[in-house]
């Protein structure tokens, strides 16, 4: 089945979106444009083609297809994100990030029998989850949303969907808090006693530059990394890049630098 996107494909692209997009509302967009349009995709070939047999349909429903909505509903939950965050101040910000970080875990706490099945590679209920036939009535719409299709979906595949949703929104909310799980806790030996808008610049210059991870580093990255570092809550780094981009010295802090650094190297020349 040649029409299936080769997952490293499909998670580059979304790479690529990361990088070229500031202003998280477009970035919402433009993931939601591309991800919808691939499951019409995968849709129209599903209807055209069928499948070879009914391993190439479990692996179609079990992993495939759950790659791109898991992502499209990702997505959605970013952008409703950025459309409420104006809204707040700072506080209110982290108030209401924490709340979402809460739901994603309850969602993931009520439907962790289907996660740990996804997660320790069980496949002896495969047949039942992910064959169109075995369907059922198992509540299958309810997961689908708009991409609902009897003749597109199973009783799993959308669930599936929503806990790689659900976990990866609860990452990028924790990413906004300057929270790792990976990391332990405790104060940053260094501090940023500058303004944030001076970090953000650097950072902003850095993603630009492309000389971290050989160009990899997404500024969402970069943005949590430099939290970690210096102890720093940008609160919504998105809003603040956008800030900074357009006003009237938007270099103001690199130039800075450079005049300092220049200034060392006449020293030591001297």
């Amino acid at each position: 089945m040649d029409w299936i996107l080769p997952k490293e494909t499909f998670e580059n692209e979304l790479l690529d979106m990361e990088r070229s997009f500031l202003d998280p509302m477009a970035l919402c967009h433009e993931g939601l444009n591309y991800c919808g349009n691939l499951l019409e995709t995968y849709r129209s070939q599903v209807a055209r083609s069928g499948f070879p047999d009914e391993t190439a349909e479990i692996q179609f429903f079990k992993t495939d297809k759950p790659l791109v909505h898991g992502n499209y509903l990702h997505y959605a939950l970013r952008l409703q994100l950025a459309l409420d965050i104006p809204l707040m101040d700072l506080e209110q910000d982290r108030q209401h990030i924490k709340s979402l970080i809460e739901h994603a875990h309850k969602f993931l706490s009520r439907h962790h029998p289907m996660a740990l099945y996804l997660l320790t590679g069980a496949t002896h209920n495969d047949a039942r989850y992910f064959l169109r036939k075995n369907r059922g009535g198992e509540g299958t719409a309810r997961f689908h949303l708009q991409h609902f299709d009897p003749a597109f979906c199973t009783s799993h595949d959308g669930l599936v969907a929503h806990i790689r949703a659900q976990k990866s929104f609860q990452q990028h909310l924790l990413d906004l808090l300057g929270i790792s799980p990976k990391m332990g806790g405790g104060h940053p030996v260094l501090q940023w006693t500058g303004s944030k808008t001076d970090l953000m610049e650097l950072i902003l210059a850095l993603a630009e530059k492309r000389t971290i991870n050989n160009g990899q580093a997404t500024f969402k990255e970069l943005v949590t990394q430099f939290q970690q570092i210096f102890g720093v809550d940008f609160g919504d780094p998105y809003h603040l890049a956008m800030r900074l981009r357009n006003r009237s010295h938007p270099t103001k802090f690199i130039d800075g630098l450079s005049r300092a650094l220049l200034g060392r190297i006449d020293d030591l020349e001297g």
